[in-house]
């Protein structure tokens, strides 16, 4: 009982710290690329997303993409996320109206604390996954605990942007998709739209839609209802998400206009090794901060530890792979997922040597799950936890933001 009580006093410390660190970026970080006084310096592409809601706010309809990322003023002019979908942007307009807000400051702050709201019912959306796997409270407790205390979490979910959104949308499909695609098929099929007008990093779920349909056939066989339910979950989101698409065709001459992003310039490397070599601080990137550069000699020694418990992670993960096929449809889409992700994500960042650890969180769960469970393998629990892993999560992860911030 005494046991019990105290994990959900570190996951209450956890929580409220997470709030804190997060509200406290939301007001002090300047928009822009300023540093302020302690060296957390403004996402680079946050004036361009509050631009895009300016836009939509004082003309009331899309913008075009017209300034590039690559070229050279982008930083100045700030207009290179106008190719985005617009959900994100026409939800903060929209309770701009609604609450009649009038400053460039509350806009920004509403359009952060949006953000810190999603983060919220993100630790919900979590909860019911994890649940699913019939894990301990203390396990799902410490699995969302990461999340919380994850340094480009609480930075992410912090800004001004459509990626908090797009996270907390997919996350919320994978749930739908763990539970059972008949039975939530309405719900997928509204969800999947969304996400078609938020991000399109909605594509990485599509192979565990898939996987989900055949499994759910091959168990229970093919009927005039699940065909119908499963043409119109493939069918009707594009569909629904056509206009946007056409919306492109139309000002960029492509449904995708992905070259019109960058003008297929977006290259950080001249080579693959350059791209491995970057690949390397990819870890740093998703455990910690970005744009975030706290005193090396203080924290260099301490990233070991996380970066060893990720690398621990993976050969886990790599490890179990091989009885894959033995295990539960519910562990076999987390893998799914996972294989889905890192795929897509090499996709990327090989060739551009473009290694944000951000990109990997629409595979969180994913990773969230593999990272908790070998905090609690049997030699790993008796050995180092015995129920403090949560102490462990919080000792992991505050030394960075009291050095960062007070230090």
């Amino acid at each position: 009982m005494k046991q019990f009580k105290f994990t959900y006093i570190l996951f209450t410390t956890i929580l409220l710290l997470s709030i804190f660190f997060r509200v406290k970026i939301i007001h002090e970080l300047p928009l822009g690329i300023t540093a302020n006084e302690y060296g957390l310096t403004g996402f680079d592409d946050e004036p361009a997303h509050f631009n895009y809601t300016k836009f939509v706010l004082l003309k009331n309809e899309l913008p075009i993409l017209k300034d590039k990322i690559t070229d050279p003023n982008a930083l100045i002019i700030n207009e290179f996320e106008y190719h985005q979908p617009p959900l994100y942007y026409i939800l903060v307009a929209s309770t701009v109206n609604a609450l009649s807000i009038n400053s460039n400051k509350n806009i920004l702050l509403l359009g952060r604390y949006i953000n810190l709201i999603l983060s919220l019912f993100s630790v919900i959306i979590f909860y019911k996954i994890f649940l699913l796997f019939k894990w301990s409270t203390r396990k799902i407790l410490t699995a969302i605990s990461i999340f919380l205390l994850l340094g480009s979490s609480v930075y992410q979910f912090s800004v001004f942007g459509n990626d908090g959104l797009s996270w907390f949308l997919i996350w919320l499909l994978f749930l739908l998709i763990l539970k059972g695609i008949p039975k939530n098929w309405i719900r997928v099929i509204v969800t999947l739209t969304l996400l078609h007008y938020t991000k399109s990093s909605v594509l990485v779920l599509y192979p565990v839609i898939l996987f989900a349909m055949y499994n759910s056939i091959i168990k229970n066989g093919l009927s005039k209802s699940l065909i119908s339910k499963y043409v119109s979950i493939l069918l009707l989101p594009v569909v629904f998400a056509f206009p946007w698409y056409l919306h492109n065709y139309n000002a960029y001459g492509s449904y995708f206009s992905v070259s019109t992003i960058t003008g297929d310039s977006w290259y950080f490397v001249s080579s693959l090794k350059e791209s491995l070599l970057k690949l390397l601080h990819m870890p740093y990137l998703f455990l910690f901060r970005m744009h975030f550069d706290p005193p090396k000699l203080l924290l260099s020694w301490f990233n070991y530890i996380p970066n060893l418990w990720l690398l621990v992670s993976v050969g886990y993960w790599m490890f179990n792979v091989k009885g894959l096929v033995k295990e539960t449809q519910r562990v076999q889409m987390i893998n799914l997922l996972l294989f889905s992700m890192v795929g897509a994500y090499l996709y990327y960042a090989l060739p551009t040597g473009y290694t944000e650890g951000r990109l990997l969180y629409p595979g969180l769960p994913a990773i969230l799950y593999f990272m908790t469970e070998i905090l609690f393998q049997k030699r790993i629990r008796i050995k180092l936890f015995e129920g403090w892993q949560l102490l462990f999560i919080l000792l992991l992860f505050l030394p960075s933001y009291i050095i960062g911030f007070y230090l």
